[in-house]
């Protein structure tokens, strides 16, 4: 098992953020996160990275307790996470920006853009490594995101919300990207609100209502859970 979260909570003065939450990850899965606004989805991911402290329970990686490590120290281990807002350095060049990611593992330039070269390759950003991050699109902030995270080498990769705004035709090619990145071994952590994206990429699903987990199982009973229809699929949903 890869990743063991044990029970975490955080409150946030009277309110429970998130409330007792267990889950196991393991290795080559990717674990769709989902919720309504405000269900614990990004409180979540911040405590397994530290960058909130959890009030009690425990994260574990490859039996390693991540709680009590600064954040820097966690993604050394292998956690990192990426942001619903995509902010790069603007002026910096798109492969400048990713080896920031590949520094992370090495000291010595000519490998970390090496590292990053090849997270260009698989996110789709190669033909604009020298171009200044301001020019891209949505869509390749997005994957710029993904690029930088992936330069870290990580064991476990979480995504908040990577295909927010894009386009039926980026979302595709979003999900073919994370399919790669799962054949070459990537275990993943999605948090998504595009249910059609869910559905089809991830091998389980998480629900989050309040703070509290109200399912876990296959894309197909999630898509069929009374308890996850009434608190955030709706009676209309079809799982796609």
């Amino acid at each position: 098992m890869l990743l063991n979260v044990e029970g975490l909570s955080k409150r946030f003065g009277g309110l429970v953020a998130v409330n007792r939450v267990s889950f196991q990850v393991r290795k080559g899965e990717i674990i769709g996160l989902i919720g309504p606004n405000g269900a614990g989805k990004s409180t979540l991911v911040n405590l397994i990275t530290n960058y909130y402290r959890a009030d009690s329970g425990r994260v574990m990686l490859d039996g390693y307790d991540l709680v009590g490590l600064k954040p820097n120290q966690v993604a050394q281990l292998g956690v990192v996470r990426t942001f619903q807002s995509s902010k790069p350095f603007m002026e910096a060049s798109v492969l400048e920006n990713v080896m920031i990611g590949a520094f992370l593992r090495t000291d010595n330039p000519k490998q970390a853009r090496a590292v990053a070269m090849e997270a260009l390759d698989l996110t789709g950003l190669l033909p604009f490594a020298s171009v200044p991050a301001k020019s891209l699109t949505v869509q390749n902030r997005k994957r710029l995101e993904l690029a930088r995270a992936l330069a870290t080498k990580p064991k476990l990769m979480m995504l908040d919300e990577v295909m927010a705004g894009l386009n039926p035709r980026e979302i595709d090619d979003a999900l073919e990207t994370l399919r790669q990145l799962k054949q070459s071994g990537l275990t993943m952590l999605v948090i998504e609100h595009v249910m059609r994206a869910t559905m089809n990429i991830s091998d389980r699903i998480i629900v989050l209502d309040h703070g509290e987990k109200i399912a876990e199982g296959s894309p197909s009973e999630v898509a069929t859970n009374p308890k996850v229809i009434e608190a955030y699929l709706g009676q209309g949903y079809r799982h796609a």
